[in-house]
């Protein structure tokens, strides 16, 4: 993630922030800072660290299921989260974390043979698992699609097998590792790129333009 200057400005927030906050960055917090201005703070530097692109090796479940819960403070209505990485990685242990930071309870379970289940947070949360999905056709059939109507936070789990399935706008993890070894968590942001194309397209009228002007002369 590259080195952060360690300010002592965000420390003795809510209950287990600071340790979770540490487990994301990577150090631990100091605790000799305004206690006013330490929530702010800290949504401020979630908000930008979330929005990059990033690489992080966890060397305990405790630094992972911290570093979701951390991540899931910042999700709101219409993320879109596809999770990827294989068998026994944490995929269903991240999405664990992400809904009970969100509940303040764990209810989840992996659902490989339902596909879709929903959880009643504020905004509610779809967890999908396309495991099982062999034909990315059928999913219309399945009606999963109807969890992206932007009213939810959407975890997918394996959303490569599907991958035309998630909105172009959304947030890929790549998770590697099992067992007892370290996890490595892969944080990328997936942009609509019809923006750039329109931008380009704009460019190359200039450019015609621009000639024609030059032609006359």
């Amino acid at each position: 993630m590259g080195s952060r200057r360690r300010g002592s400005q965000v420390v003795e927030i809510r209950l287990g922030l600071r340790d979770d906050l540490g487990a994301v960055i990577g150090h631990p917090l100091r605790s000799d800072a305004a206690r006013t201005r330490n929530i702010r703070v800290l949504r401020i530097f979630t908000e930008i660290l979330f929005a990059k692109d990033m690489d992080r090796t966890f060397h305990s479940e405790q630094e992972f299921v911290a570093f979701a819960a951390a991540f899931a403070r910042e999700l709101k209505a219409g993320d879109v989260i596809g999770l990827s990485g294989p068998l026994g990685s944490g995929k269903t242990t991240f999405v664990k974390a992400v809904v009970k930071e969100r509940l303040g309870s764990d209810p989840v379970s992996s659902p490989t043979f339902t596909f879709w289940h929903r959880y009643g947070a504020n905004p509610p949360i779809d967890h999908l698992d396309l495991y099982r999905v062999d034909d990315p056709s059928d999913l219309t059939e399945l009606g999963l699609d109807d969890a992206f109507d932007g009213s939810s936070i959407v975890l997918v789990e394996w959303w490569r097998n599907a991958p035309g399935l998630l909105p172009p706008v959304h947030t890929e993890i790549e998770i590697t590792g099992k067992g007892s070894e370290p996890r490595t968590v892969a944080l990328r942001q997936a942009q609509d790129d019809k923006s750039g194309a329109q931008d380009d397209e704009s460019g190359a009228q200039d450019d015609e333009s621009g000639a024609q002007d030059d032609e006359t002369a």
